[in-house]
């Protein structure tokens, strides 16, 4: 039945085509030996009719030219990806799995855009950037055992630290830690940049300059600390460390 009215199978000479509505076939595989372990596809071929083919007119590559076989989705726990057609190679049809873009600018070599057949298009040089990593520490913020203010990412714990990793080349730029206070005791306290200051002078910074985000000891004022360098990024990782030492006041009701 069909909009009420008896509807007659097997006459149709268009395939995949129930009450005039065209539904692609699809074939769905589930691998499921040895589960514990990671397996690696790099390609998918299959022996049939002819795949999908798009558009070669320039600005159209997108424009699906033929219909045929292709992949959608290729899923594991770990990694997805896609064969969008299949190249023909004495009538058997055969792709390598091309990895789902991650979003990101850096690629990782297990991935499936990696394996199986293909070409890179560009081979790049060595990069000139270095890993910086950054310690900041805090101290003098400690009561009965518990910090009265921390670095938002910080530890959580008095003299609490925190550490940031950047790739840096020439002059390296800014970087900003930011402080939050904290209750304890059941006592709300509260912050102000001007009770902060950089302890001594470390190696390879040139200062910190703090600012409030928001009414000085005001219950949702933070603190940040912007850090700038005394020397540019050398030509290998480094490690830089600085300590803050600052106040902090119980809320005034």
């Amino acid at each position: 039945m069909y909009d009420g009215e008896i509807w007659k199978h097997g006459v149709n000479e268009l395939r995949n085509t129930y009450y005039n509505t065209f539904t692609a076939s699809k074939v769905k595989f589930v691998f499921n030996t040895e589960f514990s372990s990671v397996k690696t596809f790099k390609t998918l071929n299959y022996e049939g009719s002819t795949s999908r083919i798009y558009s070669t007119v320039s600005g159209q590559e997108d424009q699906v030219a033929t219909n045929g076989w292709y992949n959608n989705t290729i899923t594991t726990d770990l990694d997805s990806g896609t064969i969008p057609y299949f190249l023909d190679k004495e009538n058997k049809w055969f792709n390598y799995i091309q990895g789902n873009s991650t979003g990101t600018t850096t690629n990782d070599i297990s991935e499936r855009a990696f394996q199986g057949l293909g070409f890179a298009l560009d081979v790049g040089s060595t990069s000139a950037y270095h890993e910086l990593v950054l310690n900041g520490a805090l101290t003098n913020n400690s009561l009965d055992y518990q910090p009265l203010y921390d670095w938002v990412g910080g530890t959580g714990l008095p003299n609490g630290t925190k550490t940031t990793t950047t790739n840096q080349t020439g002059a390296i730029s800014d970087q900003v830690f930011t402080i939050e206070p904290k209750i304890v005791n059941n006592i709300r306290y509260v912050i102000a940049s001007a009770d902060f200051s950089l302890q001594g002078t470390p190696t390879g910074i040139s200062g910190i300059v703090f600012a409030d985000t928001a009414t000085p000891y005001a219950i949702n004022n933070n603190v940040t600390a912007t850090i700038s360098f005394s020397t540019n990024m050398p030509s290998n990782d480094d490690t830089r460390s600085f300590t803050v030492i600052g106040n902090a006041n119980p809320q005034v009701l």
